[in-house]
C-alpha cells in the first residue's frame, strides 16, 4: 500500500490579520500535483482540517474545492479525514455521506453507546481492498485513548491476508519534538506514551505537532507528517507531507518527505534580540529572500517606544514584499521560575484562549486542570469564540 499522509493545514488562519488563502492555495497545487503524480492508494490528512471550529464560507470553499481536485488528481485513490482539536467534528461530518461520492471518507468521532463502550468500529475501520486497513481516530479526549488499541483489535480479526495496518491519530506523544510550539503550553497537551496506544500496526500517522519527524525507537513506524504551512513564527524549519509505503503487515515502512515550498516565509529581525533603536536599523537594511511576514525582535528594560509601530511601517515603507506582523519583546530581566508566565501582544494572538487558561490555572493551583473541566472550558470557548478567531485546543 502506497498512501500521502498529511495534517494540521489549518485552513482560513487569521495570521496576525494577514489572510492566507493564496498560501493555501499554492499548497493544494503542490499537493494535487503529487497526488497525479504517485497516484497513490490513499491521502491521509490527521486532524486540524482548519483553523477554528467555526470556519467561514470563504473557508470551507476553498476546502471543498481542493478536496474534488485532489480526488479527480487520483480517482482511485482513497482520502481520509479526521477531526483535529481545531475542528468541529459534528460539522466535519455533516457531509459526510455526500463526500462519499468522491471516494472520501470523513471520521469526526467515535460511536460509543450509553455505557460509553464502542459499538460501531466500521465508523473507524476503512479497508481499502487488497490493499490495508485504515484505523481512522479523530481528536478524543484523554480518557477514552483505549479505543486506539481496541480497534487494532477488531483489524486483527479481519486481517486474514496480512496486509498493512496504518492508524491515524491526532495528540502529542511522548518524545516528540516540540519545535515552535510554546515550551510554557506543553503541560496543557496530552503528552501519552505511544507504548500505551496498542502495537499492531506498521504505521501512526499522526496530527497535532507540526514539525515533521519520525519518533526515535519506534523503528519508522511513528511519524508526525507535519504542518504544510508555518503556523507560528517559532516554526522555523521545512515543512513537508510524507509518502509512505508498506508492503505487507509486519514490514518496515519506507518515507519519502516531499517538501512544501513556501509561498509566504517568517522573518525574526534581527535573529538575536537588540535595543529598539539596533533592530530597527537591521531591519531598514534587511534584504529578504523572497516575501514574507516579519516581527521585529527587540530587548526593553520596561516597554517599546509610544511611537514603535509607526516606526517600523515607516521602515517597511519601501518593502512591500514584507507584512508586518508584531514586536516580540525580550526583556532585560527575566523573570524567577516562580514568577507568573508573562505573555506579549503577539504571542497572546497566537496562543488559543484555552491554552492560557491551563496556563493560569497551573499557577495558580500548581497543578493541571482535571480532563472533563478542560472538556467543558473548550466547549464553551469553542460556542462562544467570533468565527475568526482560535480554536480552543
Amino acid at each position: 500500500m502506497k498512501f500521502i499522509h498529511t495534517a494540521d493545514w489549518h485552513i482560513g488562519q487569521d495570521f496576525y490579520h494577514y489572510d492566507r488563502k493564496e498560501e493555501h492555495q499554492h499548497f493544494f497545487r503542490q499537493l494535487a500535483e503529487l497526488v497525479a503524480r504517485e497516484q497513490p492508494d490513499a491521502l491521509l490528512v490527521s486532524g486540524d482540517i482548519y483553523h477554528t471550529s467555526m470556519p467561514s464560507n470563504a473557508s470551507v470553499r476553498l476546502y471543498t474545492e481542493n478536496m474534488v481536485r485532489l480526488h479527480q488528481s487520483c480517482p482511485t485513490m482513497r482520502i481520509v479525514v479526521t477531526a483535529g482539536n481545531h475542528d468541529s467534528p459534528s460539522r466535519l461530518e455533516s457531509t459526510g455521506e455526500l463526500w462519499k461520492m468522491a471516494n472520501v471518507d470523513v471520521v469526526g468521532s467515535i460511536a460509543y453507546d450509553a455505557e460509553n463502550d464502542l459499538y460501531d468500529p466500521n465508523r473507524n475501520i476503512i479497508e481499502i481492498p487488497g490493499k490495508g486497513f485504515i484505523v481512522a481516530i479523530p481528536y478524543i479526549n484523554e480518557r477514552h485513548h483505549a479505543i486506539f488499541a481496541q480497534l487494532q483489535n477488531v483489524v486483527a480479526q479481519r486481517n486474514a491476508d496480512g496486509l498493512p495496518v496504518v492508524v491515524m491519530g491526532h495528540l502529542a506523544v511522548s518524545g516528540c519534538d516540540l519545535s515552535g510550539h510554546d515550551p510554557r503550553l506543553v503541560g496543557g497537551m496530552e503528552n501519552l506514551s505511544v507504548n500505551k496506544l496498542g502495537d499492531d500496526y506498521d504505521y501512526f500517522a499522526l496530527g497535532h505537532i507540526h514539525r515533521p519527524q519520525t519518533l526515535a525507537d519506534s523503528h519508522g513506524r511513528v511519524r508526525y507528517s507535519g504542518s504544510p504551512l508555518h503556523v507560528s513564527f517559532d516554526e522555523n524549519y521545512p515543512h513537508t507531507v510524507s509518502i509512505v509505503e508498506l508492503e505487507k503487515h509486519g514490514a518496515t515502512p519506507i518515507v519519502r518527505e516531499e517538501r512544501i515550498r513556501q509561498l509566504m516565509h517568517t522573518f525574526t529581525v534581527p535573529k538575536e534580540a537588540l535595543p529598539f533603536e539596533e533592530a530597527l536599523d537591521e531591519l531598514l537594511h534587511f534584504q529578504p529572500d523572497g516575501s514574507g511576514y516579519v516581527r521585529l525582535n527587540i530587548k526593553v528594560k520596561d516597554y517599546a517606544p509610544t511611537n514603535a509601530e509607526t516606526r517600523i511601517r515607516e521602515a517597511l515603507a519601501g518593502k512591500p514584499e514584507l507584512k508586518f506582523c508584531y514586536i516580540r519583546t525580550e526583556y532585560e530581566r527575566q523573570p524567577s521560575a516562580t514568577e507568573k508566565a508573562h505573555f506579549d501582544i503577539g504571542q497572546i494572538k497566537e496562543i488559543n484562549p484555552l491554552d492560557i487558561a491551563l496556563t493560569a490555572y497551573r499557577e495558580r493551583f500548581g497543578q493541571e486542570m482535571d480532563p472533563e473541566k478542560q472538556e467543558m472550558l473548550r466547549k464553551i470557548i469553542n460556542e462562544t469564540i467570533s468565527p475568526v478567531g482560535a480554536t480552543a485546543q
